[in-house]
């Protein structure tokens, strides 16, 4: 009584110790002492069947594996297939007194499990590595071995310490970082580090992983991301920010950017001198645009900014208390053809309406100069013309006639000189 009420006892504290879901009780003859009620649901099938597949047949491998754990008298387990099921199964087998305790627990779902976490960190280019308490690797994906191979120029073994595979300059960090880990801590950062005369970024994380079911840390992921080329485009990106801030704050236009809902998002030194002039106020980064717009111009300003966002460019020119400005609005549309906001650009043009105020006055010097050649110079040249033909010839022989010709002759020069120094005072005085 007191052997069934041990061994009952036994049975219940392995399934507890194990999770298992079936018991089976055999000697060392393989014959069976007990069978648990629900191994024939675990295993799907009857006593009988149970007797004819595992033991009758004395060269099936389940029983060969049970022969090995019987002859060294000691607490083993190992894997069995079960064809007749299509799963596999972990076997627990115990000794006790001249039986054993077999527990078997279903397998498949754990292998299911453990093939698509393979299959997901083989799929992906991060560095997973496994660490145990004591720094040794437990586990590693395939990324983890190429990258110790191509560039470490070694080979990653489970098994090594993880710090073998960390630069030197980098040891003291890596272990403060992991002792971090240890005590339950998750964070990543990003980090530089030189491999073969070579920079490169990581980002770095530590994950402390815990035993099934507990508050207790079994080790550490210790996961990396190659971002050299996220890095390296960012500081490009940077630099060209760099470059066009530093364009447009040289011009003395002024560049506004608004966002779609009329906040501030950019502008250039030169709105700091224009739009107070201009519009009455001064922008500032994150505002709203009508707060810095006179009361009597946000109208026109809101209709403006309406029909913008509407796909219109529009450009005028005002002259503002003496000083002349052209004003360009134009939408601005992101790399997916998404509008975002508008730019306003504004061009002190004062100067270059004076140069065309001056030019449009010498186009009308230069008419008139024109128009006096074509009639008022055109008279005395004529006379001087005419009277000249006249004289050439020789054909007028009273010396009285030539006198009045050279009179008029000299009256007509007089003339046009009288002309010629009347274009001059008059393009001089001006």
């Amino acid at each position: 009584m007191n052997k069934n009420i041990d061994l009952e006892k036994k049975t219940i504290e392995s399934e507890n110790g194990f999770s298992l879901e079936g018991v089976l009780i055999i000697n060392h003859k393989f014959e069976i002492i007990h069978i648990e009620e629900q191994l024939k649901y675990v295993l799907g099938f009857d006593k009988n069947e149970i007797k004819f597949n595992f033991f009758t047949n004395s060269s099936s491998e389940f029983r060969l594996k049970l022969a090995a754990c019987f002859l060294n008298k000691i607490p083993c387990s190992f894997r069995q297939y079960i064809i007749e099921r299509e799963k596999w199964f972990k076997c627990y087998v115990f000794p006790f007194e001249n039986n054993f305790i077999i527990h078997f627990n279903e397998l498949s779902y754990l292998l299911d499990l453990e093939h698509k976490f393979s299959a997901l960190l083989e799929s992906t280019t991060d560095f997973n590595v496994l660490v145990g308490l004591d720094y040794r690797i437990v586990s590693f994906n395939k990324s983890s071995e190429l990258f110790a191979k191509d560039v470490l120029q070694k080979d990653i073994k489970i098994g090594d310490s993880i710090i073998e595979y960390i630069p030197i300059t980098d040891h003291e960090d890596f272990r403060k970082d992991f002792e971090n880990a240890i005590i339950g801590n998750f964070f990543t950062y990003d980090k530089k580090a030189v491999y073969n005369e070579k920079v490169s970024w990581f980002r770095v994380t530590f994950m402390p992983y815990y035993f099934q079911n507990s508050n207790q840390i079994k080790g550490i992921s210790f996961n990396s991301v190659d971002i050299t080329n996220i890095i390296n485009t960012k500081d490009i990106i940077e630099e060209k920010e760099s470059i066009i801030n530093e364009l447009f704050s040289k011009t003395e236009e002024s560049y506004l950017f608004i966002s779609t809902d009329l906040q501030v998002l950019y502008k250039n030194d030169a709105v700091d001198l224009i739009y107070p002039t201009f519009f009455g106020g001064l922008p500032k980064i994150g505002g709203n645009a009508l707060l810095f717009i006179k009361n009597e111009k946000q109208n026109e300003f809101k209709e403006f900014f309406t029909r913008v966002l509407n796909g219109d460019s529009i450009q005028f020119h005002r002259n503002e208390e003496g000083i002349f400005w052209r004003i360009l609005l134009f939408p601005v549309f992101n790399n997916l053809g998404i509008l975002i906001g508008i730019a306003i650009r504004i061009q002190d043009i004062t100067t270059q309406k004076l140069n065309e105020k001056k030019i449009k006055e010498q186009d009308k010097k230069l008419d008139k100069i024109v128009w006096h050649h074509s009639h008022v110079v055109r008279k005395p040249l004529a006379n001087i013309l005419g009277i000249y033909d006249v004289l050439k010839n020789d054909e007028i022989k009273d010396d009285k006639v030539k006198e009045n010709y050279l009179i008029h002759l000299y009256a007509a020069a007089k003339e046009l000189d009288t002309i010629i120094n009347d274009v001059v005072e008059s393009i001089r005085g001006n």
